[in-house]
């Protein structure tokens, strides 16, 4: 969904991702005993996750960077707007 730029879903989805990603911590954590391939699988669940959240992390500082510049854009044009609004309302008076 973020290679897609499909923000709403993302973040519907986010819950869910946090939830897997705590149990996953907690298959760690609890002291349980696992084999050596459910330790390997582990690991390679734990690289894969962390290779997903650099590459969400990216693009959500890349989306930010697109959002600043349109409030920014957005933030001129209201002033322009303002602007012209009094300068209209000297003119009328």
């Amino acid at each position: 969904m973020v290679r897609l730029e499909q923000w709403d879903k993302f973040i519907e989805q986010a819950e869910i991702y946090l939830v897997a990603l705590h149990g996953t911590a907690e298959l760690d954590l609890a002291g349980e005993i696992l084999s050596g391939e459910e330790k390997s699988e582990l690991k390679r669940i734990w690289a894969e996750l962390l290779s997903n959240e650099k590459e969400i992390m990216e693009k959500l500082s890349l989306r930010l960077s697109v959002l600043k510049g349109e409030m920014s854009g957005l933030n001129k044009g209201r002033k322009c707007s303002q602007a012209y609004s009094s300068q209209m309302k000297i003119v009328t008076h």
